[in-house]
């Protein structure tokens, strides 16, 4: 489903004619743990598991050991942005996610 969300989506929008940026859709949130500081790549993404509550939504991230940690991304309902040289970030704050499983 990540590859679907990450390459796929944005493809296929793009030849519909509409907007195909890789985060269309994403939603608001507060993290539930710590997320790790980013590295030097564009824009990474780490999977997260969401909680449903008021009044935002709350995202637990697990940071991948590396980009083939299917674990991680199993345990995961939602992708965390994590843009380019971001510091790390503590319980509580706010969070872009997508969304990509009920």
């Amino acid at each position: 489903m990540v590859s679907f969300l990450v390459f796929v989506r944005p493809a296929r929008r793009r030849l519909l004619g509409k907007e195909g940026r890789f985060w269309h859709g994403a939603r608001a949130g507060t993290l539930a743990a710590r997320l790790p500081a980013a590295g030097s790549r564009a824009t990474a993404s780490s999977p997260t598991r969401s909680t449903w509550g008021a009044p935002r939504c709350a995202f637990t991230p697990f940071p991948p050991k590396c980009s083939h940690d299917l674990a991680a991304y199993a345990g995961g309902n939602a992708l965390v942005r994590v843009p380019a040289g971001a510091p790390a970030r503590g319980v509580g704050e706010a969070c872009e996610v997508l969304l990509i499983a009920g």
